[in-house]
């Protein structure tokens, strides 16, 4: 599986865009929402989006080239970093730095619009917590990468399929 940043760097972008006035959205809830839009894409259409690799923390899923991407977006200038308080915390908050063409296609936008909605409103400890319940997560060792694969063996809440069909 070879990594697709240009995809990576669409979809972070995009989340960044549409995440921008929720308070609560840092790095922590970005790297997590990628997992599911990642993990809930392979398990709808068989394939991954990205094809990047996710590790299993103590902050859920951590995509292994988010600081290498967002350092490579602060320097050109498409987004900016701002430490903000959020409760008794600091939060990484993510913000662009002008309008750009991120061009999705519609079983992306599908996808992604699908899990943002879910999850949008999720804080760090929130969505730790709920991605702590997914088949991927709950079968990796720490520190090790999450298989693809496991999406099939997903708890009915976690699960993006249509079932239907087959009943």
């Amino acid at each position: 599986m070879t990594f697709k940043k240009e995809k990576f760097i669409k979809l972070l972008m995009f989340i960044i865009s549409r995440s921008s006035d929720n308070y609560n959205v840092g790095k922590t809830v970005l790297s997590n929402m990628l997992y599911f839009i990642d993990f809930n894409y392979f398990e709808t259409y068989g394939e991954s989006l990205t094809n990047e690799i996710y590790i299993k923390s103590y902050l859920g899923a951590v995509p292994s080239h988010f600081d290498e991407i967002v350092r490579e977006l602060i320097y050109y200038n498409k987004i900016y970093r701002r430490r903000e308080p959020y409760y008794y915390h600091h939060i990484n908050k993510y913000y662009l730095t002008s309008l750009h063409n991120i061009d999705l296609d519609y079983k992306e936008l599908i996808v992604v619009g699908g899990v943002l909605d879910n999850l949008m409103g999720f804080s760090a400890v929130e969505i730790v917590d709920y991605i702590s319940g997914d088949a991927p997560f709950k079968i990796a060792g720490f520190d090790e990468p999450l298989d693809y694969s496991f999406v099939f063996y997903r708890d009915f809440d976690y699960s993006v399929r249509n079932l239907d069909y087959y009943w």
